[in-house]
């Protein structure tokens, strides 16, 4: 304690105790000027709020420590319609064409992008890109014409479309591999008949 200093009396700290306490209680009440809200005003910001949610496609309201969930779309389906029809061979430096479809699963018209690659070995080649408008809950239909260039390499053609991990493709050989693959191709004619010894 320094010199010249009153010293406390009894009573000065329980006082000062007391009026925080009351300041303390005074915040704690609900609608008493202090920027708290209602239960009724809290009611209806949670209505106005789910009803908002419900509105733009969330299906399912968070709770503690939940996040947003939104209805799950897939975003289309990739593939041959016609398998068996794909073409199996190909005329280097000839157009060749084949059909693929995408399904778009969601509720909006979509513009896929896409792009045919033919795999030669090591090279890839874009031999076609473009884009298909599918309208929501529909099939798009594409036929591709594609050239390959020389050589007649066996080949993987794939399409491949924007935003989507699964890929199609088919194999196709050029034509002089497929001839030479052909059935008995590789057998020698059947030489003559040698007289019998006499």
């Amino acid at each position: 304690m320094t010199s010249g200093s009153r010293p406390p009396t009894a009573g000065t700290g329980t006082r000062r105790f007391a009026r925080m306490r009351a300041a303390v209680r005074a915040a704690d009440r609900p609608g008493r000027g202090n920027g708290t809200l209602l239960p009724g005003a809290l009611v209806t910001i949670f209505v106005v709020v789910a009803a908002a949610l419900l509105g733009s496609g969330v299906t399912r309201l968070p709770g503690p420590g939940q996040v947003f969930h939104r209805a799950p779309e897939s975003t289309a389906e990739l593939y041959f319609a016609e398998p068996a029809g794909l073409p199996a061979a190909y005329q280097p430096g000839q157009p060749f064409s084949f059909t693929w479809e995408l399904a778009n699963d969601t509720r909006h018209d979509r513009t896929f992008e896409f792009a045919i690659v033919a795999e030669r070995g090591n090279r890839q080649t874009v031999v076609e890109r473009g884009t298909l408008l599918v309208p929501a809950r529909r099939v798009g239909v594409h036929a591709s014409t594609v050239t390959l260039p020389p050589p007649g390499d066996p080949a993987v053609i794939t399409v491949r479309v924007a935003g989507l991990v699964d890929r199609i493709f088919f194999h196709a050989v050029g034509a002089a591999a497929a001839a030479s693959a052909a059935p008995g191709a590789d057998v020698p004619a059947p030489s003559p008949a040698e007289p019998p010894a006499g």
